[in-house]
């Protein structure tokens, strides 16, 4: 719970009342390496705080996944357009490695929002910067090199990078992992 208080607190400042609101409605889970925490059709019902590991999201088209995002230590993570619509999601949400996660419900959010209009506030300015980011990772596959995108890559995730199999990290970045390879070791080719 430090972690997530401190990751709030980053942008807001809760008194000790609301913290214990907060505390009230979320709930603790130990993931295992390769277990799904969503998967398409289901309605995310849940936003997605990680304490310590790795989760992924990601799709399928034509049989091949596409990764969307993969969520560390202290990054919140799950299908935002289910999550705010509670409609199906089209998107698996899985763990790279045993993972501890915190969750708070939808609809326990939402009752939050009213009684602790930080919050809100916090989650807003999450959402406006996860879209920052969405936008910057669009624009970067357009316009820089695979190695200039895997140099961000390893930038933005510097404890994981070593830890996340190579074929997912060429996923993330649109490129083969033979080619990933390449990039890895300019001397061996």
């Amino acid at each position: 719970m430090n972690q997530l208080t401190e990751n709030i607190a980053r942008i807001v400042r809760l008194e000790d009342h609301e913290l214990k609101a907060l505390n009230s409605v979320i709930t603790s889970r130990e993931v295992d390496k390769k277990e799904f925490l969503l998967r398409p059709g289901q309605v995310c019902k849940a936003t997605i705080f990680v304490v310590k590991g790795c989760l992924r999201s990601y799709y399928l088209k034509d049989g091949e996944y596409q990764i969307l995002e993969f969520a560390v230590d202290n990054w919140w993570i799950g299908d935002l357009k289910s999550f705010l619509r509670q409609t199906p999601s089209e998107l698996f949400v899985d763990a790279l490695e045993p993972t501890q996660v915190l969750r708070i419900k939808y609809s326990k959010l939402e009752l939050l929002y009213e009684e602790i209009p930080k919050l809100e506030r916090f989650f807003r300015i999450l959402m406006e910067n996860a879209l920052v980011a969405h936008q910057e990772r669009i624009m970067h596959t357009h316009t820089l090199s695979a190695r200039q995108r895997y140099e961000m890559f390893t930038a933005k995730y510097p404890n994981f990078y070593h830890s996340i199999p190579q074929k997912d990290i060429a996923n993330y970045l649109g490129i083969t992992p033979e080619y990933l390879s390449t990039i890895r070791n300019p001397n061996s080719h």
